[in-house]
């Protein structure tokens, strides 16, 4: 048998050093864990619509109260959103703070993948609570603690928050989800007959005529990218408001979203 010359075994050697880099490198490139947002967690290619959350802090609940609306969020977040989506959580109270922040924002990442050697379920759940369900939770706990406000201004809240560019530009479908009584109570409108935060006419009770409410939101609709928008009301029933204010209350922003061209479910909390 013809034995090798050192300059061949020396090729050799460096091909299969080099196909062994090269595999190494494939690999790695194939498993590798996609680059998301610093911040968000988001794909950058990715944009799988987004939820908004609105949390009224004007709103007096109870502990029961507490818990239900951490419940209901987590649950929603778990069943109706999809991978990849943003999630959006704001917290206002009676006054309106223009750039207010976000308590959360963060893309919701999969959970459920096929297992490989380096990408498991396990390690899957592991980073979800990690970038998501662990730092919502923690949100969620501080969002849930109760106050109270006189005035309420949902709806320059949510024109506040719909109007930003990085909401408005986001592709795909938006959830808009508010945990509130719905009983504005600003100087657009008030479900108020008597109170500090609209002046109202005196002498007349002003609770039935919405329509400085509904012109407030067209006159801002040009400005929210609203298409394919719906919303979820997990409605509040504070023990101070008078029982006719719910009723009023759903009466008013269910003719506010129909305007709006919103598909609106209403639950009560």
């Amino acid at each position: 048998m013809r034995r090798m010359s050192h300059g061949a075994k020396g090729s050799a050697i460096f091909a299969a050093t080099f196909a062994l880099l090269g595999g190494i490198l494939l690999a790695r490139a194939y498993f590798a864990e996609p680059v998301r947002h610093a911040k968000t967690h988001c794909l950058p290619a990715v944009e799988q619509g987004q939820t908004i959350i609105f949390i009224d802090k004007t709103d007096l609940w109870n502990d029961y109260g507490s818990e239900r609306l951490v419940d209901h969020a987590l649950r929603l977040v778990n069943e109706r959103m999809r991978d990849e989506e943003l999630l959006r959580v704001y917290v206002f109270g009676e006054k309106l703070t223009r750039g207010f922040e976000a308590a959360f924002t963060a893309c919701k990442p999969p959970v459920q993948v096929p297992s490989s050697i380096v990408d498991s379920a396990a390690y899957r759940r592991r980073k979800f609570e990690e970038v998501f369900g662990g730092p919502l939770r923690r949100a969620m706990d501080e969002a849930k603690k109760p106050e109270e406000g006189l005035c309420s201004p949902i709806a320059e809240v949510m024109v506040e928050v719909l109007t930003r560019a990085e909401v408005r530009h986001w592709a795909g479908p938006t959830r808009l989800v508010f945990f509130s009584d719905m009983a504005q109570n600003s100087s657009v409108y008030s479900a108020f007959s008597r109170n500090k935060c609209f002046a109202g006419n005196a002498g007349r009770d002003h609770t039935a005529d919405a329509r400085p409410l509904m012109q407030y939101l067209e006159r801002h609709r040009p400005m929210m990218n609203l298409q394919s928008a719906t919303a979820i009301i997990y409605q509040v029933v504070p023990d101070k408001n008078p029982p006719r204010v719910k009723d009023l209350a759903k009466e008013k922003w269910s003719e506010a979203f129909r305007t709006l061209g919103i598909r609106a479910e209403w639950e009560l909390l």
